[in-house]
């Protein structure tokens, strides 16, 4: 017998600090109103976020009796955010209704509304009742929803089974690589069961693109939607992103307002199901923004996404699982729920079960209403899909000495070590274009030595990159990348008083600052330019980005690229200023010396900036928005703009944006010169954001309104976008904004030089 559900629905609406209002709006015990009280601060909460993404990329290790501590630390959080949500009488309205609900044989629907988007994207999902010792989610008798209250909502659909399935696995050129055969066989041996009983119908659509997509909506009826590929969420436009194909097999991200066009007129269509990373990630600025919520603002009764990624086997379970229960005729809520424990069950020591996210405005989350089914056609159980061992290469590079006297030579080491689970056949390691050695084997664990030497007369920092490919024997694929910078210093003879070697060098329309570091700064010469962005021209030009305007600046000089861990490492060392949080004994990671600095707040690269100051006596500060800009967008000999520093189309092979696949920062000047400004500055498309000086203000730009006050508090504004972003976003004009304080992982910054 299936139990009935009765609704516990929650608002939380906008707070004031750590305040928010909470209502119980209907329950089985009745009504009340009360305040929560959010029990982290902002540092706190990134902490607590930081360890459940931890715990999720740990998920599935070996089986042992106790929590991991990463498990614990997930439970804790869920067990935080629950006493502050269910305290004094919200929490007795809660227990009442437990009682008289699931003590009777029947369900507690858990429904929460959110007004405040900054608390809509935490995960609610691993809410834990500590007086129970459960995850409230993972009990098929409080299934967990984030709900929206529209007008109209859906009535469950007759079907007479089968239960139609639409899948999609997009899978574009220049995005990491899916085996399209192998996703397909996973939703395949998810719904195998159903389909041998007649109770599911899966049909692949033949392309990726959208018109094929709107081609075969025209060819249904169709009740769910299956997606596998790859999602983003684009933060400059606050919408979530679903990548598909265009007409040569490469990216073409479609809005979901768009992808919402497309679904929403097919009126037999009751649920999506986005296998895609991000699908459930919204603004903390717009409730509406995420892929699942706008889906559902557009007519779909249901979304199942995804706030995290999940592993394949994860996915094979969840689906299974899901969508058996469906068939069975379970509420789209309980059938999460039981989803959930399915994967909790099936993988030992994982939390991914937390990941997908329930959206819906169905209020009893019935989607569909399928004719009674035999006993003999119950789907059957399938085997539990099993992973290969991952091949995989680690690469290191070292110099001896670091720093070098100009004209000595540099002995380079390349240890490559093959960590892991298959032997590797023709391994190749390349310094840029040029083969080291013949290709080798290298065994499970095995580890090889090649060095290579160098010889620089001249004084600057001299970064050298190799790379290393390995084959299994069934074909399968490792690589990896390391690189070094080593400073080039003038010798001092012993017994002679110190020479002062030069502080700038002039090198073309630049100079290049050797002490105390080696940075080559571009000059752009003084002018008007246009700021800002014209939406006939732009199509991707947002409101923020507008008016565009003209604007004269003096010349300056800035620093080809942004700042790198081998310039901060001196930083700090001379300080003793904090380092960032992911690097070890206060040294930067091993091998990543020439890529950008991350991790710094905007306070941290002003002090960078005061102590250049200090150290050479020259004007050295963060970029304004302004002159940050003009070096990006402005083409002088032309006397116009440009949308990207290389051009006015998007070109993914020139930047390090999303699209990349590389998923990390890369070295500095890694994309030049086809990649550079028209003044040849590098990396001001893509790799990681940058600080200016800026607070976020309307335009038109005037320097003179307190927006260039370096005063701390308040947004500033960082330009460029990063490897996390899709390409429009890298737009010169497109503008990111942060609170002074914060510190992520694609947050960098460069500096400006004044004579």
């Amino acid at each position: 017998m299936r139990p009935e559900y009765h609704d516990f629905e929650l608002d939380i609406g906008i707070g004031h600090g750590r305040e928010y209002p909470v209502a119980v709006r209907r329950s089985p015990a009745g009504e009340v109103r009360a305040k929560m009280h959010f029990p982290f601060d902002e540092q706190q909460l990134a902490g607590r976020l930081k360890d459940l993404q931890i715990a999720l990329l740990r998920s599935g290790g070996r089986r042992r009796r106790a929590l991991t501590p990463e498990q614990e630390d997930v439970r804790n959080f869920g067990a935080s955010l629950f006493d502050a949500l269910m305290a004094g009488d919200v929490r007795s309205l809660y227990d009442i209704s437990q009682e008289r609900t699931i003590g009777a044989g029947n369900g507690l629907r858990l429904k929460l509304r959110f007004a405040s988007p900054d608390l809509a994207a935490l995960p609610w999902e691993f809410l834990y009742d500590t007086r129970r010792g459960q995850f409230v989610s993972l009990s098929r008798h409080t299934p967990l929803v984030r709900y929206i209250d529209l007008p109209h909502p859906p009535r469950a659909l007759e079907v007479a089974p089968p239960l139609r399935v639409l899948g999609m696995v997009a899978g574009p050129n220049n995005l990491p690589e899916l085996d399209i055969a192998a996703e397909k066989e996973r939703v395949e041996r998810a719904l195998a069961g159903l389909m041998e009983a007649g109770m599911a119908e899966l049909v692949w659509m033949a392309g990726a693109t959208w018109r094929d997509l709107q081609r075969a909506m025209r060819r249904g009826p169709w009740h769910i939607f299956h997606f596998v590929g790859h999602g983003a969420f684009d933060r400059t436009a606050g919408e979530g992103l679903v990548m598909f194909c265009d007409e040569h097999g490469n990216a073409r991200p479609l809005r979901a307002t768009e992808l919402g066009r497309l679904l929403a007129d097919h009126w037999t269509l009751r649920l999506a199901v986005l296998n895609a990373c991000e699908g459930a990630r919204g603004s903390d600025h717009d409730l509406f923004s995420s892929t699942a919520s706008i889906l559902v603002q557009r007519g779909l009764p249901a979304v199942l996404a995804m706030q995290y990624e999940i592993t394949d086997r994860a996915a094979v379970e969840l689906s299974r699982a899901f969508y058996e229960s469906l068939a069975d005729g379970l509420p789209v809520d309980a059938a999460v729920a039981e989803a959930r424990k399915a994967v909790s069950l099936a993988i030992s020591n994982t939390v991914e079960w937390g990941t997908p996210v329930l959206t819906m405005r169905a209020p009893d989350g019935v989607l569909f209403r399928l004719e009674a089914v035999a006993e003999s056609a119950r789907p059957r159980q399938t085997a539990t899909l099993e992973l290969a061992s991952e091949p995989e290469l680690t690469l290191r590079l070292e110099a001896t000495p670091n720093p070098a006297p100009a004209g000595a030579e540099v002995t380079w080491t390349v240890t490559v070590t093959n960590d892991g689970g298959q032997d590797l056949m023709y391994v190749s390691v390349f310094r840029e274009r040029t083969l080291l050695e013949d290709p080798f084997k290298l065994a499970i664990g095995e580890q090889r030595t090649l060095v290579f030497k160098t010889r620089n007369e001249e004084p600057c920092a001299v970064t050298e990159r190799v790379n290393a490919t390995g084959f299994t024997a069934n074909g399968r694929f490792a690589l990896d990348e390391a690189c070094t910078t080593v400073l080039v210093e003038v010798e001092v003879e012993a017994g002679t008083a110190p020479a002062a070697p030069p502080r700038v060098a002039g090198k073309a329309a630049g100079l290049t600052i050797i002490d105390p570091l080696a940075m080559e700064f571009v000059m752009i010469p003084a002018g008007k330019f246009l700021m800002g962005s014209d939406p006939a021209v732009d199509r991707d030009a947002a409101e923020l980005e507008q008016p565009l305007h003209r604007l004269h600046l003096d010349d300056y000089y800035i620093a080809r690229t942004p700042v790198t861990n081998a310039h901060y490492a001196r930083f700090v060392a001379a300080l003793g200023h904090t380092a960032p949080g992911h690097w070890k004994e206060g040294k930067p990671p091993r091998g990543r010396e020439d890529h950008p600095v991350v991790m710094v707040s905007w306070e941290d690269a002003l002090r960078f900036c005061r102590w250049l100051r200090k150290s050479t006596g020259r004007q050295f500060f963060l970029p304004t928005e302004a002159h940050w800009e003009k070096a990006a967008c402005w083409d002088s000999n032309a006397g116009e703009r440009r949308l990207y520093p290389f051009g006015n189309l998007f070109d993914p092979g020139k930047c390090n944006s999303y699209e990349s696949g590389i998923g990390a920062t890369t070295p500095v000047g890694a994309y030049s010169p086809g990649g550079d400004s028209r003044y040849g500055v590098a990396d001001m498309a893509g790799n990681v954001y940058e600080w200016t000086s800026t607070s976020l203000r309307a335009y038109p730009y005037n320097p003179y309104d307190g927006r260039e006050v370096l005063a701390s508090g308040g947004k500033r504004v960082l330009r460029g976008g990063s490897f996390y972003d899709v390409g429009w976003v890298a737009r010169c004009a497109s503008r990111f904004h942060s609170n002074y304080d914060n510190r992520f992982p694609y947050f960098g910054f460069r500096v400006v030089l004044y004579l």
